[in-house]
């Protein structure tokens, strides 16, 4: 009677931990690449800063910097959206992650929900 009664407690806390495991690698994952992304843009914005600040100090006139500004803004958008196109595909691929975990909690919560009301009726 008592391991009917304490098994499936058991088989509930054996998953719960995989799953809180499996979340916890997921979101450390996910932050790996996230900031992965963040420290590559934040690089480009200096690096833009940096030859913006450089080309304006070697400009003789006002319409060398402002083309000089132009290019460096332009090369410094084109990574940003780099960076925002990685960004999306990283929280598109942990979308279908979390889902899929999600899935399997249903899932498995299902299956014993299932066995705890199959052995209520045998009983």
């Amino acid at each position: 009677m008592t391991k009917n009664v304490f098994e499936p407690w058991t088989a509930w806390g054996e998953n719960s931990f995989k799953t809180l495991q499996k979340l916890g690698e997921l979101n450390l994952r996910i932050s790996e690449k996230l900031l992965k992304e963040q420290m590559e843009l934040t690089n480009h914005i200096i690096e833009a800063s940096s030859k913006s600040m450089e080309a304006a100090g070697k400009s003789k006139d006002i319409q060398e910097v402002l083309s000089n500004q132009a290019t460096v803004a332009q090369e410094c958008g084109e990574e940003i959206m780099k960076c925002y196109s990685c960004c999306a595909d990283t929280l598109e691929e942990s979308r279908k992650e979390y889902n899929e975990l999600f899935e399997e909690g249903l899932k498995t919560a299902g299956e014993n929900f299932d066995k705890t009301t199959s052995k209520k009726k045998a009983a």
